[in-house]
């Protein structure tokens, strides 16, 4: 069978090529990142001081090497997924116990 409407061919092509964009923040990265923002959220509690949350919360950014804008993206994208990100929370919890349990050991 011939396609003989090359726009359809173009249109075909593209969709099945085309997928959902990957988050800008691996997955890893991004579990890792929510157990620091439960952290500095910790802080905040204890401090009120919303300027150290947020000058933590860009230092922590800086030391992963990810922009601001990259991390809202990547925050929105897997928020949209609500079953995926209570396990991404789960894993950041289980992060946050684990160093803490070593922390206490040592």
């Amino acid at each position: 069978m011939r396609l003989t409407n090359p726009i359809a061919t173009l249109v075909l092509c593209l969709s099945t090529a085309c997928g959902p964009t990957p988050p800008p923040v691996p997955e890893d990265t991004y579990i890792r990142l929510l157990a620091e923002a439960a952290i500095i959220q910790a802080v905040y509690t204890v401090t009120a001081d919303s300027a150290l949350s947020s000058t933590l919360f860009t230092e922590v950014l800086t030391a992963y090497g990810i922009e601001t804008e990259r991390f809202w993206e990547a925050h929105q994208q897997y928020q949209s997924d609500l079953a995926g990100q209570s396990v991404r929370w789960s894993k950041a919890r289980d992060q946050l116990a684990e160093e803490n349990l070593r922390l206490m050991t040592e």
